[in-house]
């Protein structure tokens, strides 16, 4: 669930179309402003740290760009932190390449600087793989019946770290006038390649996000729930020690379902005291306030009835 879901009551799937366009949107603002190699508005020196840059361009490169990850970062909130390192592949392959191009006749310290951000790039990208196909085996051994196949998704990260370097190369010899091998269409092949960048990282996190993001989201609401019913108890069963896991029991008078905690072990179920709403195994009594928690009360209608003739999913 993205903020425009939770603000502005969106729905899921437009939400998910909004933030994708305002996202492209904003990626094409940023690419413009910073496309412009002579700016946009008057130069701004500051002889002190031997930069310049201008009025109006920079920062709206900068805020455009500021945007575009925000508009991602909701969009993809389930996996955001292999976003993270999809950025950080990007800024050290980008690095890497610029510094090797233009800093190449000031000695071997800057090939050297250049290889290492190119090669913990390479790094970024190994362990990306590792964590995606470790979480899939886990979903995997946890529900054997679900397919989930990324081989189409394997390529995308190197293609996503070879289009950045293409499109730096690009923006480097642009930079210097000189055509290199970009025989005289620097300038284009910038624009190019970083529409192809933006494309491939669009991908490389859509897949993980349409394949993982569902159960990567109920741990988190699974983990919320454990952490309001039995806080402090790491998520272990008040009877036996035991994991709890999390289960929306269903209403048999209203359908509603109410978030129990539940221990497979030894049959124990935690749920929110009706009047204090302090977690409390059922059965027992609240030990927060003291109500009889023998049964199990709705909380939309107010019916009360034993667990059993609940309806657990």
């Amino acid at each position: 669930m993205g903020v425009l879901n939770r603000h502005l009551g969106m729905d899921r799937e437009n939400e998910t179309i909004a933030l994708l366009t305002l996202a492209c949107g904003s990626f094409l603002v940023s690419l413009y402003a910073g496309y412009r190699l002579n700016g946009i508005g008057r130069t701004i020196e500051l002889p002190l740290f031997g930069i310049e840059f201008h009025l109006i361009s920079t920062p709206l490169w900068v805020l455009a760009g500021l945007a575009t990850l925000l508009c991602l970062q909701q969009l993809f909130h389930e996996i955001w932190h292999h976003g993270v390192w999809l950025f950080g592949i990007y800024v050290l392959s980008g690095l890497g390449t610029t510094l090797f191009y233009v800093m190449f006749d000031q000695g071997y310290l800057w090939y050297l600087v250049a290889l290492v951000l190119i090669l913990l790039a390479l790094f970024l990208i190994y362990w990306m793989i590792l964590e995606i196909y470790a979480l899939r085996s886990r979903i995997q051994r946890e529900l054997p019946d679900e397919e989930i196949v990324l081989g189409d998704w394997l390529p995308t990260l190197p293609a996503f770290m070879l289009f950045t370097m293409l499109s730096y190369y690009c923006y480097t010899k642009w930079y210097l006038g000189d055509p290199g091998w970009t025989f005289g269409y620097a300038a284009e092949g910038y624009i190019l390649f970083q529409l192809l960048t933006f494309v491939t990282a669009l991908y490389a996190l859509w897949v993980p996000q349409v394949l993982l993001g569902r159960h990567l989201e109920e741990e988190i609401q699974e983990g919320e729930v454990l952490r309001d019913l039995l806080p402090g108890s790491s998520g272990r069963c008040p009877a036996c020690d035991g994991e709890m896991h999390t289960s929306g029991m269903a209403c048999p008078e209203c359908s509603h379902r109410e978030s129990v905690a539940y221990c497979s072990g030894c049959e124990t179920y935690v749920a929110a005291c009706p009047t204090c709403s302090l977690g409390a195994q059922v059965g027992t009594t609240c030990g927060g306030c003291g109500e009889d928690l023998v049964r199990l009360t709705c909380s939309e209608c107010k019916h009360t009835g034993p667990v059993r003739f609940w309806a657990s999913g």
